[in-house]
């Protein structure tokens, strides 16, 4: 199992280490194999998990370099309230906040929400939000708010490193910046035209104006 340091006391040799299925194990610097040099808070391991009578511990402990891991890519959308998802690691966010759209019941939001970030492929998001109206005719619509991320642990099997996530999260951002672009010249494009139409409405009203008035005149 693959986990990272959480505290370690240098002096006494001995420390937890919180492993990817959410659960602290308690580890001493005899269970870990080859050099201790280097061990410390948010060093991230690779350890074998043991259950006994004094809890849950760690036994062969191998330190990791970050070149060394890999992920698991969650194929389920996973959302948080807060910043963190439980038994996974948010490997990275986006820097903004999207809304999905409104939906009438608060599961079809919230799949709604997820099928739009989706999309964009993120595979989860956090700082959830939720909030809903209630139109003219009296039907309460509901919709979800949240920041993008991408989702993963470490696995044995899994086939993503850090910078594929990375990678990910630029495409996701030039694919909504590349959205938000198209929708803002279609915006522009809409206020053109109803400007032109409204300009020849107006015209037209002038010279109808014109026209009775000359009319009025010539009796």
């Amino acid at each position: 199992m693959y986990g990272r340091v959480v505290t370690y006391d240098d002096s006494r040799g001995y420390g937890t280490i919180l492993g990817d299925d959410g659960v602290s194990y308690f580890f001493h610097q005899n269970a870990v194999v080859g050099d201790t040099t280097g061990i410390g808070a948010e060093r991230e391991v690779m350890f074998t998990p043991f259950e006994g009578m004094q809890g849950s511990t760690a036994t062969n402990v191998i330190l990791q370099d970050a070149g060394d891991y890999r992920f698991e890519f969650s194929k389920r959308f996973m959302t948080s309230k807060t910043g963190e998802v439980y038994g996974w690691e948010v490997m990275c966010r986006a820097d903004c906040r999207l809304e999905g759209p409104y939906a009438p019941s608060a599961d079809a939001a919230g799949e709604a929400f997820a099928q739009y970030l989706k999309a964009f492929g993120a595979n989860g998001a956090v700082e959830l939000g939720y909030k809903k109206k209630k139109t003219q005719g009296g039907t309460i619509l509901h919709r979800f708010s949240g920041i993008p991320a991408f989702v993963g642990r470490r696995s044995r099997v899994g086939d993503w490193r850090l910078e594929d996530f990375q990678k990910a999260l630029s495409r996701f951002m030039n694919a909504y910046y590349e959205q938000q672009a198209k929708l803002q010249k279609e915006l522009a494009e809409k206020r053109k035209r109803t400007s032109m139409i409204c300009a020849a409405g107006l015209s037209v009203a002038l010279v109808l104006f014109g026209a009775f008035m000359l009319l009025l005149l010539t009796k």
